[in-house]
């Protein structure tokens, strides 16, 4: 793979705009999609807790049957939870990532070590400072709209402060670091290796 010259590299600072642009877009697939996946979770520990039937069969019946009692309306509860979390998480995980990598590159790190660590280190930062905006997207994405009104941003926050405290928002969060950094220097030295080859036909 060719190497780029300094005046073609974009700025470091570039690298984190352009990961909080996607974080802007991306919301608007993800979102309906963690929404129907809440939703399945919430209901099978519904199950477990009080026998309630389950409301869903799979996600694409979720998909339907949210779509028939809110439309389109309703696959984006929670959007803004979600754009909250995902623009600051991807400006963290693509600017950590390609930073790193540059340094790394630079220093004359193998490439394949260069990716795994800076993937690893990408992955890190996308939820070490991120997980708690995590934790208030599930909650708004979990409120049953046939019972209860759409709970506002703020008014989870304090809920969940008023819960738990500052812990309630890292539930789970230890695993979660673990899977991430794991996950995601995989992912991004897959990516690196599938771009140079694609670059190759």
């Amino acid at each position: 793979m060719p190497r780029e010259r300094d005046s073609e590299r974009p700025t470091k600072a570039a690298y984190f705009a352009a990961g909080f642009i996607t974080g802007l877009v991306i919301p608007l697939i993800e979102s309906p999609v963690d929404l129907f996946k809440t939703k399945l979770q919430i209901q099978v520990v519904a199950a477990k807790q009080s026998a309630t039937p389950p409301l869903y069969r799979h996600v694409f019946h979720a998909g339907s049957e949210i779509c028939r009692t809110f439309g389109v309306r309703g696959f984006y509860q929670g959007l803004c939870a979600t754009v909250v979390r995902d623009a600051p998480s991807f400006a963290l995980k693509f600017g950590v990532f390609q930073n790193v990598r540059r340094e790394l590159t630079g220093a004359g790190w193998n490439g394949n070590l260069a990716n795994f660590v800076a993937g690893g280190a990408g992955g890190f930062m996308f939820w070490a400072l991120t997980y708690p905006l995590d934790v208030v997207k599930s909650t708004v994405q979990s409120v049953d709209l046939h019972k209860h009104p759409p709970l506002r941003y703020w008014e989870c926050v304090k809920g969940l402060l008023a819960g738990g405290g500052i812990r309630r928002f890292y539930r789970g969060y230890t695993p979660c670091m673990m899977r991430a950094v794991v996950a995601n220097a995989f992912q991004l030295v897959t990516l690196e290796k599938s771009r140079a080859l694609l670059q190759k036909l």
